[in-house]
């Protein structure tokens, strides 16, 4: 059996680096951390992106496995964020867990003023679970980093 965390990513470096030191001395296999762009009662508060911040976690670590929780095609454009995750694998030495999801309407959706990024990016083929299913390029696109294939 394996045990995961889920860490914030609520807090400026400062703090947040020792939270993910301590998840890895503790003993976790696992952590996680949210991506949205902010989180039901915190949303006033400061909250970081989930790419960067498991960059930095990438730093501090070198065990533990990083993971989003979950990305969600809503906010991002396939390719961009395939070149994102690309280089937090490489950096990690091969410890992203990249955790996909549809995503929903909640928070984030409004806090961007009711417009789904990653739909019009995408030549306006649906949000959510549509997106990822009827886009045979999605899943493709956002899996081809991590063919290692041949090195």
């Amino acid at each position: 059996m394996r045990f995961g965390i889920v860490v914030l990513p609520d807090q400026r470096w400062t703090v947040a680096a020792d939270r993910w030191r301590r998840a890895e001395a503790y003993g976790f296999d696992h952590a996680w951390t949210y991506d949205h762009l902010g989180w039901r009662d915190l949303i006033d508060g400061p909250w970081f992106d989930a790419v960067p911040t498991l960059t930095a976690a990438a730093m501090v670590t070198s065990r533990i496995k990083l993971g989003t929780l979950v990305a969600s095609p809503n906010f991002r454009h396939p390719v961009r964020f395939a070149r994102e995750v690309t280089a937090l694998d490489d950096i990690s030495a091969g410890r992203l867990l990249l955790g996909l999801g549809a995503g929903g309407i909640a928070t984030g959706y409004w806090a961007l003023g009711g417009i789904a990024v990653g739909v019009y990016a995408l030549g306006g083929l649906g949000i959510g679970a549509h997106t990822l299913q009827n886009d045979p390029n999605m899943l493709r696109i956002l899996s081809a980093p991590f063919d290692r294939g041949p090195s």
